[in-house]
């Protein structure tokens, strides 16, 4: 059977979720402790967000995606105030990614943006969010399609205006500025940070501009003064001083000996960045190990671990108190429809 080059994307895409969602410090917990997530369909992809309750330990149908035959969904986040649920919607027919933005309290659609792949960010106050624009195919060189323009952009959600940050040649011009795109709208100075194959950058949202800057990562400590960065093509998640860019290669060695992964398979590192909170005045980061199944919990203002625990990473509260994991059987392999939320403040050395 002949598969047309879209088609065959969009299988790809359909088939390999996971390695398109990224869950770094999204927040999927919302103030009564309930998680959202998504079920795969027998490797179909979602077309469905379900809610788990921490009351009940049950899950139940939340919301429903109106275009049921032509989209799924993928990578989703909620506000720092929970009010709103972002998720990206890849559809077959037309070809397009759609980023949706939905008022948690009355289920409706309060954002549609065309071309707004899983690449986004919430603001802090929850009032705008940044994303990048991406189509189906564009990583396999397919034409963009009519009035598209690559790049970052932040949507608005008072004005409901949309407003172009940083735009880059289309992937055919110069496929290097495509590569490694991420974005994070940081808390600990209210400003955007986002990566190309450039380098990094950080908006200054107060004055407007743009500026590149000589760190690998775009992951703050709640302060400001550390910060780690996500694997994209190889390598791990690094820990740097903000300070002096320096990595921190001994509490990188210390997370993976308590991961049990000390020395390093050769070409097969396994240790990803999921995220930071403050406890007690602390920057406390959480990295994920042996393929996601144990997590470490890791003081680096005391440089030592203090905690760890097992699951699938998903997603955390605003606060970061709480941690969504899909559960691991004694294999190390995690159910897809399983979920559990934990208190990490119980997971830590007392």
């Amino acid at each position: 059977m002949k598969i047309s080059s879209f088609s065959h994307s969009f299988l790809i895409l359909w088939l390999c979720l996971p390695c398109l969602a990224d869950a770094y410090q999204h927040i999927l917990i919302d103030a009564n402790g309930d998680a959202y997530f998504t079920v795969s369909n027998a490797g179909k992809g979602s077309k469905n967000i379900s809610k788990h309750s921490l009351a009940s330990s049950s899950n139940y149908l939340a919301y429903s995606i109106p275009d049921q035959a032509n989209c799924i969904v993928s990578s989703l986040s909620l506000n720092f105030a929970g009010t709103k649920l972002a998720y990206s919607e890849p559809c077959v027919l037309p070809p397009v990614y759609r980023l949706i933005i939905l008022d948690l309290s009355s289920k409706k659609i309060i954002a549609s943006l065309d071309h707004g792949g899983n690449i986004f960010s919430f603001s802090p106050k929850g009032d705008a969010i940044a994303f990048k624009s991406d189509y189906p195919g564009s990583y396999d060189g397919e034409k963009p399609p009519d009035k598209f323009s690559p790049g970052i952009f932040v949507y608005n959600f008072q004005s409901n205006k949309l407003k172009l940050i940083y735009s880059w040649p289309s992937r055919e011009a110069n496929s290097k500025w495509w590569s490694g795109v991420d974005i994070n709208w940081s808390q600990h100075d209210n400003n955007i940070y986002f990566t190309t194959g450039q380098g990094v950058y950080r908006y200054n949202v107060s004055v407007g501009t743009n500026e590149i800057l000589p760190i690998n990562g775009i992951y703050f400590s709640p302060d400001g003064k550390y910060y780690c960065n996500l694997p994209f093509n190889e390598g791990w998640s690094s820990l740097y001083e903000t300070s002096t860019n320096k990595e921190m290669t001994q509490w990188e060695e210390l997370i993976l000996r308590k991961a049990g992964e000390w020395p390093p398979i050769a070409n097969a590192p396994d240790m990803v960045c999921n995220f930071w909170i403050n406890i007690k005045g602390n920057n406390i980061v959480v990295f994920g190990t042996n393929g996601g199944a144990k997590n470490i919990i890791f003081d680096a203002d005391k440089g030592k671990v203090i905690g760890e625990f097992d699951g699938l990473f998903m997603g955390i509260n605003k606060n970061g108190t709480k941690v969504a994991v899909h559960p691991s059987n004694p294999d190390g392999r995690s159910y897809s429809d399983s979920i559990e939320i934990l208190n990490l403040l119980d997971l830590i050395k007392k």
